[in-house]
């Protein structure tokens, strides 16, 4: 039974660097109680769902999308990363040995 006072388990850093000649970019964090992430078949595109709130991050080679999103557990640290490699394709990489997150159906 959930008391609906559950901790916040995940942090999640989203990384949006900007073309290399403008010097721009920019850092999110965001917390959530659940992670889950899905990359598409084609690996141009990521997602990556922060629950409850339902916040929707994408990561690929888009104007709008994240390049690097890292996943890091409150007691296990860093536990996972999606990322857009320079020629378009997004890949997941786990870093910890078991799985604390949910794919996207």
């Amino acid at each position: 039974m959930s008391t609906g006072s559950e901790e916040v388990r995940f942090t999640v850093f989203a990384d949006h660097y900007g073309p290399v000649q403008e010097l721009t970019g920019r850092r999110d964090c965001f917390t959530a109680k659940s992670v889950a992430r899905a990359v598409s078949i084609d690996r141009r595109f990521g997602i990556v769902i922060l629950e409850p709130e339902g916040t929707f991050l994408r990561v690929g080679s888009e104007a709008e999308d994240y390049e690097r999103i890292r996943i890091v557990e409150r007691s296990l640290g860093l536990i996972g990363t999606m990322s857009c490699a320079a020629d378009g394709t997004v890949t997941w990489r786990a870093v910890a040995a078991h799985v604390l997150l949910h794919d996207v159906a």
